[in-house]
């Protein structure tokens, strides 16, 4: 069984700067089919003019291409995410993140990977886990096992006690 993971727009950004990586291995994992991708459409527009943005039209296109080419991808329907929408709205501080956290939750995705900590409140891990790349890839190596939704919601506590940008 392939994990199930929704990445965020900054895990394609990152593995993109950088060659290698947390974000870069697991994008590799993605297009060598060992992880199951969940995304959305309103995802793969964000990564769109994102790319489109910051690195021109031609890595946008080939962005989304890499990400619609994952052989283990499950794309979430409006109609889908928008009936977790609701659901999740309440935990999410940024609502430009709410769709990708309902779209996570409406695929059960085990994980949203993402490095923005700040966009959720605690609650949000009783609907859907927030991962680091860092917390996950010792998992598909075999180094560790897969972490739980306690210790990656302890994670983001011990991160929140110490950042000035946490949720108060």
């Amino acid at each position: 069984m392939h994990r199930r993971l929704f990445l965020d727009t900054n895990i394609y950004a990152r593995a993109h700067i950088e060659d290698e990586g947390p974000s870069s291995a697991l994008v590799t994992l993605a297009v060598n089919g060992s992880l199951a991708v969940v995304a959305s459409e309103h995802l793969v527009n964000e990564v769109s003019r994102f790319f489109r943005n910051e690195f021109g039209r031609d890595e946008a296109y080939r962005m989304r291409a890499t990400i619609l080419a994952f052989p283990e991808l499950q794309v979430v329907d409006r109609l889908r995410w928008e009936r977790s929408l609701a659901l999740v709205a309440p935990f999410v501080r940024d609502r430009t993140d709410g769709p990708h956290f309902a779209a996570a939750r409406a695929a059960g995705a085990e994980a949203l990977v993402s490095y923005n900590r700040r966009s959720i409140l605690a609650g949000m891990f009783d609907l859907v886990s927030l991962a680091t790349p860092e917390s996950v890839l010792p998992a598909f190596s075999g180094s560790a096992d897969w972490p739980s939704k306690d210790a990656l919601r302890r994670a983001w506590e011990e991160w929140a006690r110490r950042s000035p940008r946490a949720p108060q």
